[in-house]
């Protein structure tokens, strides 16, 4: 799974390793999640790396499949990540492989929302083990992370991008503190890729809802999102918002998800 944060030399030695006499492999992965530093999969050097492993094997190789039923994320939260990864294939038609539109099983009815940055910190909310935060800075990072951990006190899923790809959650709270150049899509600079690839991440860890945070002076931000497939709505009082994510946790229930962190080798 993840094949896309592999390099191919790591592809054929696990191949290798696990022998190319019954050809018995599958693999799994999303090019538009592909946020990992230094990360260049195709699809096609893939093919080529299995080629190499042993002749005369391109009769066995699958075609790519799609699986395009998503059973996790609500209606509402995939519509966004969908409008996330067209904005992505319109502007990076190179980049983003073989992704297609996804469909959800489920519908909550929760829209996806804004809510001010600094009006939101104003509060305190509680969150539970299946809520948490996800955040990408291209400056003051120290800065903006010291704050969102004062905000959430010792909550343990305040997490970067990068560090929240596996893991699923009923609640995502985004937090995107990036430069200008990083919103302007059509500019189709490196940045502009990278931030689609992680804000596809980020939005795609949550099951149910995601509130996105943003800043007063983060008008290039703004319209970003006004230019997706989605209309956001802005939500004005973060303290309403925010009183539905309260959620009492038990010990118990940290527990478990601890350990079942642990035996997914999720070390935080």
């Amino acid at each position: 799974d993840e094949i896309q944060e592999f390099s191919y030399a790591m592809i054929y030695l696990i191949c290798s390793i696990g022998g190319t006499s019954r050809l018995g492999w599958v693999f799994a992965g999303d090019t538009a999640q592909m946020i990992s530093p230094g990360c260049s999969f195709k699809f096609a050097g893939l093919k080529q790396t299995l080629l190499s492993l042993r002749e005369g094997i391109e009769p066995h190789l699958k075609q790519v499949a799609h699986l395009l039923v998503n059973y996790r994320t609500t209606k509402d939260v995939l519509q966004l990540g969908n409008a996330v990864l067209a904005k992505a294939k319109e502007h990076f038609p190179g980049a983003i492989e073989f992704a297609r539109r996804e469909h959800a099983v489920n519908d909550f009815g929760l829209k996806v929302v804004l809510n001010d940055w600094e009006s939101a910190l104003a509060i305190k909310p509680s969150f539970g083990k299946d809520q948490a935060l996800v955040y990408s800075f291209s400056k003051d990072t120290e800065d903006n992370l010291t704050s969102l951990k004062q905000w959430l006190g010792d909550h343990p899923f305040i997490l970067s991008a990068l560090d929240s790809k596996g893991l699923e959650f009923d609640d995502v709270v985004l937090a995107f503190d990036l430069d200008r150049a990083s919103w302007k899509v059509d500019s189709q600079e490196p940045v502009a890729l990278n931030m689609l690839r992680e804000l596809y991440v980020a939005v795609t860890r949550a099951k149910r809802r995601v509130v996105i945070l943003v800043k007063k002076r983060s008008d290039t931000m703004l319209k970003f999102f006004s230019s997706l497939e989605y209309d956001l709505d802005y939500h004005p009082d973060p303290k309403t918002l925010f009183g539905e994510f309260n959620e009492c946790t038990s010990k118990e229930q940290w527990l478990q998800r601890a350990n079942s962190l642990f035996e997914e080798e999720r070390y935080l």
